[in-house]
């Protein structure tokens, strides 16, 4: 299989989830384009991330064996990712007339999530770091997921105040990091995390349609 097939294979079960947080973010109706301009600012955030990473020495992505390294991990990995894609999210891709809706939070969260782990897929094919097949299935549809429960966070910032956003954001920087941690334990972690990430998905969407309802 070819570098380019591997590529368009390993994009369509993201494009399929994101089609998905698309329609369930569609009512109350919301204005044309949001989510491909989201998807586009998603795609522009991991420009920071490759600089840090060219620019920071020594590898980031392998398991912590002390707590400096895993304090490392969460800085350069977890904590650094999800502040690029909320700073994306706030400034390049929020519209304010509808950020009230957790519903179209999350489907603009998500479609910034996907956008971010699209370019990283697409970024780990080019340049041949493997994994592009995993990224596909589980790292790219849980940059959405995380994005997508930031995103409503940051729309209900009014009610939780500053401190909570901050709080938000380390504790899903945590978790992130404990996932890369987690996919490197084989298949039983991927598998854990892919069942742990079915979960998240029903319950915040379930949060999304009971703060609506």
């Amino acid at each position: 299989m070819t570098a380019l097939a591997e590529l368009v294979i390993a994009l369509i079960p993201p494009a399929l989830v994101a089609v998905l947080y698309s329609l369930y973010g569609r009512e109350p109706r919301q204005p044309a384009g949001v989510n491909l301009r989201a998807f586009g600012a998603g795609s522009l955030a991991v420009i920071p991330v490759v600089l840090v990473v060219l620019l920071v020495p020594g590898p980031v992505s392998v398991a912590p064996e002390s707590a400096s390294e895993f304090g490392r991990m969460f800085v350069l990995t977890g904590l650094m990712e999800e502040t690029t894609k909320l700073t994306a999210l706030a400034v390049l891709a929020w519209p304010p007339a509808w950020s009230e809706h957790p519903r179209h939070s999350a489907a603009a969260g998500a479609a910034v999530g996907f956008g971010f782990g699209t370019a990283e897929t697409v970024l780990a094919s080019v340049t041949g770091s493997g994994l592009v097949i995993l990224r596909s299935l589980l790292v790219s549809p849980f940059h959405a997921l995380t994005t997508a429960t930031m995103a409503v966070l940051f729309g209900r910032r009014a009610r939780i105040g500053p401190g909570g956003i901050v709080g938000g954001v380390l504790l899903l920087a945590a978790l992130h990091t404990g996932f890369n941690i987690i996919l490197q334990t084989g298949t039983p972690g991927i598998v854990g995390a892919a069942v742990l990430a079915l979960v998240w998905t029903g319950v915040l969407l379930r949060y999304c349609a009971m703060v609506e309802g």
